[in-house]
């Protein structure tokens, strides 16, 4: 069999293999979000626990975080909401070697609302468990008015990035507030990401960010997924917030 004919005989077979572990992963993740909501509506402390790593953290603005398994599942169990119909928006690893996986989430509830939320995931032997959570109320679909602003922003990121100037970077476009995460105690504020990214400083160090997926769900926020290359070459998280002049500023920043 030559080598033409062997391709064409392999492909079907490794074309099937792919689709069918997709389709598994896509079963496993919204089984694990079906849980999630389960264990919520019956405001079950240890399955909301079980969820969480036990120092899982949920974002609710910058200067409210929520930090523990048992201080997350007494918030879900105090919010009174029923999670109605999760399903998964965009998931990727992010790194495998440590089990990390980034997924963006959408759900309701039983007063009318829809959510988008962001994960960030740490797999286990026996399932996944929810590292960080980050969740945004839809309002309606913003990509239109807001996606050139949005990548106008990211340019200016990489151009600021590659300029070798962390303060100038961070002063530029993260917000005063701004979070830094990085599978490590949460960086608060602009001067300890400026601290956090004084390896930019080095002019032989060069990056460029490139969008696998990005959510709009309200006039002001934007949640953005994507691949570094450069020299660093893993998955990012953005989430980008409309400040009250105008601008589209980094509230919280992710490259675990």
């Amino acid at each position: 069999m030559n080598k033409l004919v062997l391709r064409l005989f392999l492909f079907p077979l490794f074309l099937s293999l792919v689709l069918s572990s997709t389709a598994l992963l896509n079963a496993q993740n919204n089984e694990q979000l079906n849980q999630w909501g389960k264990a919520i509506n019956n405001t079950d402390t240890q399955a909301i626990e079980k969820a969480y790593r036990s120092d899982a953290l949920v974002l609710l603005t910058p200067e409210s975080v929520i930090e523990g398994s048992a201080s997350i599942s007494a918030y879900w169990q105090d919010s009174n909401h029923k999670i109605l119909d999760p399903q998964s928006l965009f998931h990727t690893v992010a790194r495998e070697n440590r089990g990390i996986e980034y997924e963006l989430v959408t759900y309701s509830t039983s007063n009318g609302k829809s959510f988008t939320q962001l994960l960030i995931w740490q797999k286990t032997a026996d399932h996944s468990k929810r590292q960080l959570e980050y969740t945004v109320r839809i309002t309606g679909d913003y990509k239109a008015e807001n996606e050139k602003d949005i990548e106008g922003r990211r340019l200016e990121w990489i151009k600021l990035c590659n300029e070798h100037n962390a303060r100038n970077l961070v002063e530029s476009l993260y917000s005063a507030n701004t979070l830094y995460y990085n599978h490590k105690p949460l960086v608060k504020g602009g001067e300890d990401v400026i601290h956090e990214y004084g390896y930019m400083n080095n002019e032989k160090y060069s990056l460029s960010l490139h969008p696998l997926h990005i959510e709009y769900p309200s006039a002001d926020t934007a949640i953005e997924i994507g691949q570094c290359k450069g020299s660093y070459g893993g998955k990012y998280i953005l989430v980008w917030k409309k400040e009250s002049d105008g601008i589209w500023r980094i509230m919280m920043d992710s490259n675990v």
